[in-house]
This record gives structure tokens, sequence and C-alpha cells, in this order.
């Protein structure tokens, strides 16, 4: 995945089903609507986040009935001078936006001092190559769903374990919930 046009990034939130999982959302709302926006030529880089509209920067708030309530914050890069019409148009009624931009300080991530990552110790010095790496996770996860057969239900308990596996490879401290408990992996690395 490249760099995202900041300047061509356009973002919207959506909000989560009651009584759906969020796997079964993210297999089923999702993937199909990214993978239709690229397969379209739309979009290029894109992120998906799940959070309230309070913490979207760019979406208006006006009309959003509960600013607390969790959903969906799409962040597509939009090609080739597309109008924006072009993602308004396809994505499905009940979403809030657009709003256009990228936050240059990321949740807490860059902000100083002391900054949690230093930007100029980033390939091109920037903050967009943190936005590249975030739309990788994203992409990866989507590519994770799509490894399940589409007649199979996923157990949520299924990526904490594949996740393991990468944090396995960078070493970091962190934590387990399993069983509505805290516990310590057995090769005794902790997330934070």
């Amino acid at each position: 995945m490249n760099i995202p046009n900041a300047a061509r990034v356009y973002e919207f939130w959506y909000p989560l089903q009651h009584g759906t999982d969020i796997i079964s959302q993210l297999r089923n709302f999702v993937l199909p609507l990214i993978r239709d926006l690229q397969n379209r030529k739309i979009i290029g880089w894109f992120a998906v986040h799940i959070h309230s509209p309070n913490q979207c920067t760019f979406i208006p708030k006006e009309g959003i009935p509960d600013l607390n309530a969790n959903g969906f914050h799409f962040r597509f890069e939009l090609l080739d001078s597309l109008p924006v019409t072009a993602l308004t148009d396809v994505i499905p009624s009940g979403y809030y936006g657009p709003g256009q931009g990228l936050e240059r300080d990321i949740s807490g991530i860059t902000d100083t001092p002391p900054p949690l990552v230093s930007v100029t110790s980033l390939c091109h010095g920037t903050i967009d190559d943190i936005w590249r790496v975030i739309g990788e996770a994203t992409d990866w996860v989507l590519g994770l769903l799509e490894a399940y057969d589409s007649n199979t239900s996923i157990p949520p308990e299924h990526f904490p374990r594949l996740i393991h596996f990468i944090m396995n490879l960078l070493q970091p401290v962190y934590t387990v919930y399993d069983r509505q408990q805290l516990q310590t992996p057995l090769n005794g690395a902790r997330l934070f």
C-alpha cells in the first residue's frame, strides 16, 4: 500500500449494527464495500477503525444521534481526481460525512513531549509513513477475513491467536484477555 495523498482522503463514519457481532459486520459490510471501491478503481489507500464519532476529526457531528456510540470510521483516498460523489454515490445510506483530510497527530502517537513515535525517524520523515502502515494493517485484517470460507463462522478467539504470531516476532510486552481474565501468555510476552 502506498503513502496516501492526504489532500485526496475523505472520511466517513457509519454506526455499528446492534445485535450483530463485529466480525460479521467486518466480513459482510466493510470487506465487500472496500473491495467494491477497489474494483471500481475509486480508492487507493484506505483505513478503518472502530470508535465513536467524537474521535473523528474532520466529520461534521451535526445530526449524529449519539456522539458516544461506536461505529466504523472509514478513511478513503480518492483516486484519479474523481469527485467525492464517486464515493458518496456508492457508500450505503446511513453514513455521516464526508470529511476531508488526515490527522497530523494520531491519538497521541506523535504528541510531544515525548513522542511515542519519532516522525523524523520514519522513512520519509512525515506522519504519512504511519498512515501507510495503518492502511496496511487494515488490509491485513481484511485479508485474514478473506482467508476463511464465506460459509464458515469465524471464532473470535482466532484473531488474538493469529495476532500473537506477529507480536511474538516483535517481542513486545502484552497481555491476553482470555475467559474474562487477563493472563500472561506462556512465552511471557505482554503488550504494554
